[in-house]
């Protein structure tokens, strides 16, 4: 008889687990979010690619008042730039090395819904973490629709991107040397569709 309690119990507790998920999940709109970068070089003008392939997910509180749990990964090797020159040289070793690192992975925690805040994300690129202020918009359009935008700024020296000989200096067009400067720019707009 005990088994058979505990047993229910435990099955109990399981559906009602599985209740709450379903409640709270929530499918990103890949067709409608979108992911841009922003380089710095001089003298030359600031480049602006994006990326096409990311996944992302939210957890949201019974309550509908925060999200307790934001996670992204983009696919480095989606990078859409129009100089292949340069895209070859962010895939390489000497930057974010995809073929060893081929994701770069965004985690927040408790987010409140419908505040414009400052926050702090969990940064990972090439397997390397680091705890990065971000600046948050969070948006109800509708019961059954939520947009996040982030905006964040990363240092390459933070995480070795542009190492060695390659450090301040790369060869951007045959005949213009270019100085890459250290931030990287990134902005995120994101749409999520009730389940």
């Amino acid at each position: 008889m005990k088994i058979f309690i505990r047993t229910l119990f435990v099955f109990i507790i399981i559906l009602f687990s599985n209740n709450i998920l379903a409640k709270n999940n929530w499918i990103l709109d890949k067709k409608l979010s979108e992911i841009y970068f922003q380089l710095s070089l001089l003298p030359a003008d600031d480049l602006i690619g994006r990326f096409n392939e990311f996944d992302s997910y939210i957890f949201i509180d019974n309550n509908n008042t925060s999200i307790n749990n934001f996670n992204l990964s983009i696919n480095i090797d989606s990078i859409e730039l129009n100089n292949s020159k340069l895209k070859d040289f962010l895939l390489s070793i000497f930057f974010f090395n995809v073929k060893k690192y081929p994701n770069l992975i965004v985690k927040t925690e408790k987010i409140i819904i419908q505040k414009n805040q400052n926050a702090t994300a969990k940064i990972q690129i090439k397997n390397i973490p680091h705890e990065l202020p971000v600046t948050l918009e969070i948006f109800k359009l509708t019961k059954d629709l939520i947009q996040i935008k982030t905006k964040f700024v990363v240092s390459r020296k933070l995480y070795g991107l542009g190492k060695n000989q390659w450090q301040s200096k790369f060869k951007f067009f045959a005949k213009e040397k270019s100085i890459l400067l250290d931030k990287i720019k990134f902005s995120i707009n994101l749409f999520f569709f009730k389940n």
